[in-house]
């Protein structure tokens, strides 16, 4: 009797406990240019851009940064993967991979922060959707599974008036 009352405890706290990681998670779909992606629940929503083409996240602890973004494709796919993977001042890439409509960069900003940034280009090659995340160097074992969450569901979503058909 005992195991039986030690077992549905363990599971309840278990199911308890998957619903509440399903509930850490909210849906971000950019009007704009359709980018999606999940964001952590709890992260604070920044101020909207003026020009609408996405949104940052940012942790309580103010020291992660999650934004979700589009913007049209005004360049050759090469050409955009160039652009977007050369380290900015201050960074070091460490990472590099990509795919025939996808790309990955990741690496070091100032030596304590991890920068990841991630394109996919949909909608027939007429539109990008880019995630990227900031967070500091000391923190990234807490961090690797909210990236792989994050980058995992970026998605090109329909933009606003292009056709994709």
């Amino acid at each position: 009797m005992r195991a039986r009352a030690t077992f549905a405890l363990a599971l309840a706290a278990a199911m308890t406990a998957g619903a509440a990681q399903a509930d850490g998670w909210r849906h971000y779909v950019n009007a704009r240019y359709g980018a999606t992606a999940d964001v952590p629940a709890a992260w604070r929503e920044d101020p909207p851009p003026a020009d609408g083409d996405g949104r940052g996240f940012t942790s309580p602890d103010g020291r992660g940064h999650v934004a979700v973004f589009g913007q049209m494709a005004i360049r050759s796919f090469d050409g955009e993967v160039a652009s977007r993977t050369r380290a900015r001042v201050g960074e070091t890439v460490t990472y590099l991979d990509r795919g025939a409509t996808w790309f990955v960069v990741s690496g070091l900003a100032g030596g304590d922060v991890i920068y990841y940034r991630k394109g996919a280009l949909g909608c027939r090659g007429r539109v990008w959707s880019f995630v990227e995340m900031f967070y500091p160097l000391a923190q990234k074992a807490r961090y690797d599974a909210l990236v792989r969450h994050v980058a995992g569901s970026l998605r090109v979503g329909r933009a606003l008036g292009v056709p994709c058909d």
